[in-house]
């Protein structure tokens, strides 16, 4: 592969996965954006750990208290209160523990640092491919710094022939 051919390569290589990853980071946070609006009981619920062993959301967890706190989100809820004020008062009255998904910071900051490694990846990969398309162009003689050869060379050639022996 020629040295253009293969900077063409690995700048098509490396637009498609900038293209890729910007993508994914965007839809990730235009969903972390949305996720507190409008997502209802069920869905308060499935946000939020069981506060008895913080073994299963309230949705599936199956205690007193579960059922309790179920009832009461239920309950605000048909009240009218918002799903992000009824889990602020759970994180107030149970601690942030309860919270079964991180929050929207903590999210951005992990994809952040996937982001930040991908790219990171992205580099080494750039890094590597042209080094090793360096070293073959490197490895192949330029043909216009070939010479023609004269009676020196064969002398040359002669004298080390007769070494070797």
């Amino acid at each position: 592969m020629s040295n253009t051919m293969a900077r063409i390569f690995v700048s098509t290589r490396l637009a498609v996965l900038v293209a890729v990853v910007a993508a994914l980071v965007t839809a990730v946070l235009a969903g972390n954006a949305n996720a507190g609006t409008a997502i209802g009981a069920k869905g308060l619920e499935a946000r939020l750990l069981a506060p008895c062993c913080y073994g299963g959301t309230l949705d599936v967890h199956d205690s007193e208290l579960a059922h309790d706190l179920r009832k009461e989100i239920e309950d605000r809820i048909a009240r009218g209160e918002s799903a992000d004020v009824i889990e602020a008062d759970f994180v107030t009255r149970f601690g942030p523990r309860v919270r079964a998904l991180p929050t929207e910071g903590a999210l951005t900051t992990s994809f952040l640092v996937v982001f930040a490694a991908i790219i990171a990846a992205a580099g080494i990969l750039f890094w590597r491919i042209r080094a090793r398309a360096r070293a073959a162009s490197l490895a192949q003689p330029d043909p216009s710094r070939l010479e023609a050869r004269d009676a020196f060379d064969d002398e040359l050639d002669e004298e080390l022939a007769d070494r070797d022996y």
